[in-house]
């Protein structure tokens, strides 16, 4: 599958989206974030294709699809 990593700005999160896995469908377009620092998987966002971390790394947003894949809708989350 094909993979985008993002990292915050401030390198403590290292985010891991996942477009496209055929072996495991029901994973598709899951985003994993995992703290650098301490090496612990911090969250697992369903359904979602596209994550993006504010200038100072306290915020980050998530596209989320919804099951069919026919709608995205844009979450905005304060804390990890």
């Amino acid at each position: 599958g094909q993979q985008i990593l993002t990292f915050s700005p401030d390198s403590t999160y290292l985010a891991a989206t996942n477009l496209i896995n055929e072996r495991f469908p029901d994973e598709k377009h899951a985003t994993i974030i995992w703290n650098i620092q301490t090496g612990k998987l911090e969250k697992k966002y369903e359904q979602s294709s596209h994550i993006a971390f504010s200038f100072d790394g306290k915020q980050f947003a998530l596209c989320k699809n919804q099951t069919d894949d026919t709608q995205s809708a844009i979450e905005i989350f304060s804390h990890l």
